[in-house]
């Protein structure tokens, strides 16, 4: 098999056209899609909240750095508000992931295996998942892979400065996506580099300057945010960096195999090939010892094993060398011609099997839970002239489907902080149970409440007359 620029070219092109099929068919997921596409909203809002201080529902949030609401608004501008739009900066950040992560297993092993590289990478299920999931991770990934492959290049070429601070450059990309979630794949990489003695990696590198560069160029976004709200002190330094290591206030919790599950399920089809291929007897003795990728993924999962907060994205910037270390195993085995039609058989099977799953779950998209989109909800509502909209839970999509005139009713607050005077814009699309009751009847007309059917308590009991959608019950209100 010919591993030169036409079989890339083939295969760069299936992987972006399996990336993007479908990207807009399925509506938004909640509360992660929701929410992202809510708070890009409304930076394009006509009033404008700005570009600086990020905003959700009307409410000051503080959980991200800006950088994913910047891309989404900015492809939202573009294109138009769309379930695709929204989902552009996830699959722009998995096409910068396989090109950074197919250059440095160039530069690395060759073009045998960054094209195979390539193959598993993009097929892999976490990978290809959140590529067309709107949330901060995928964005992430592409950063940080395209920096470790500058980090390549930078070494190559005797740690020449401008690759270097290029590299850089990526590195606090990715601080301004997910910030300090970015410098859990470096440590993995500087682990690897002292493990398997690779100096001339070390000196490319330049560790000890690289670090607190990323931070002096990260820090700008919370040093103003902190001056202009003194309470996100605590709320950075406590909750958002001590909380997710110690006990999330989110309470995003797991067994210490959380992550060994994880990568187990999401790093299919390619690992039990991983595990075939080990048997066979075409290794040097402690080959182990020199894959660079084998360590950057032990020291990375250890690092998110180890801390209390769990969520399944979190190792998605680990999976691209998840991706070099299986078909670095692979590829002896794509000597053997029965072997290679095996594995290209195994990629072509698994890829229709995602994408059909990517054109079937949308007729499912209404009963999926916490995840259900309100895509169709709203647009029975919008239909049946509804003028406003009540929901029982917090549904961050909702606005984004039927514009502003939704309210959430709940005691719980978005409010973050304690020096958050938005209180005002808080009770614009918050209202109390209490509060809800006692509404004028004028609030009525023309309004629907939302119930989401696996919620136990609801401010009003079943209404005589009742739509079902999925998990979502629709009663028109009326006095």
């Amino acid at each position: 098999m010919d591993y030169g620029i036409k079989s890339f070219s083939w295969l760069a092109a299936l992987l972006v056209c399996g990336l993007f099929f479908a990207l807009g068919a399925r509506g938004l997921n909640e509360p992660d899609e929701g929410r992202y596409a809510n708070m890009a909203g409304e930076i394009l809002e006509d009033e404008g909240h700005g570009w600086l201080d990020p905003v959700l529902s009307d409410v000051h949030h503080y959980d991200k750095p800006p950088m994913i609401y910047w891309v989404t608004a900015l492809s939202i501008r573009t294109f138009g508000y769309g379930e695709a739009a929204t989902r552009l900066p996830s699959a722009l950040g998995a096409v910068l992931a396989l090109a950074g992560l197919g250059w440095a297993a160039w530069r690395l092993h060759g073009g045998r295996a960054a094209w195979w590289t390539l193959l598993v990478c993009g097929t892999m299920l976490q990978f290809w998942t959140l590529a067309r999931w709107l949330t901060p991770d995928m964005l992430l990934t592409g950063w940080v892979t395209l920096a470790i492959a500058l980090w390549v290049e930078c070494r190559r070429r005797g740690g020449a400065w401008r690759w270097w601070l290029a590299s850089l450059f990526c590195w606090a990309a990715a601080w301004w996506t997910k910030a300090t979630l970015a410098l859990v794949p470096l440590l993995g990489l500087y682990v690897a580099l002292l493990v398997t003695g690779d100096r001339a990696g070390r000196r490319a590198l330049r560790f000890p300057l690289l670090v607190p560069a990323i931070i002096l160029l990260g820090a700008p976004w919370y040093l103003l945010m902190m001056r202009e709200h003194h309470d996100l002190v605590h709320f950075f330094f406590g909750r958002e960096l001590a909380g997710r290591m110690t006990g999330h206030a989110d309470g995003r919790h797991g067994p210490v195999y959380y992550y060994a599950m994880i990568s187990a399920l999401g790093w299919l089809p390619w690992w039990p090939w991983a595990v075939v291929a080990m048997k066979f007897k075409n290794r040097e003795p402690g080959w182990w010892r020199r894959a660079p990728e084998l360590w950057l993924i032990v020291s990375g999962l250890l690092v998110f094993t180890l801390t209390s907060s769990k969520l399944p994205t979190y190792t998605l910037t680990l999976a691209p060398w998840a991706a070099l270390g299986m078909a670095r195993l692979i590829v002896p085995l794509t000597g053997r011609r029965p072997l290679r039609a095996a594995l290209l058989l195994t990629a072509g099977a698994w890829l229709a099997l995602l994408l059909t799953a990517s054109v079937l779950v949308t007729r499912y998209e209404s009963q999926l839970g916490r995840n259900s989109s309100l895509r169709e909800v709203s647009a029975y509502l919008a239909k049946h002239g509804a003028q406003r909209i009540y929901a029982d839970r917090y549904w961050p999509g909702l606005e984004v489907y039927f514009g502003e005139e939704v309210y959430y009713v709940t005691d719980r607050s978005l409010l973050q902080t304690k020096a958050d005077t938005n209180l005002a814009a808080d009770s614009a699309h918050f209202v109390s149970p209490r509060q809800f009751t006692e509404l004028p009847a004028s609030a009525y007309a023309g309004a629907w409440f939302v119930h989401y059917r696996r919620q136990q308590d609801s401010p009003l009991t079943v209404q005589p007359t009742t739509v079902i959608i999925g998990d979502f019950e629709l009663w028109p209100l009326s006095r």
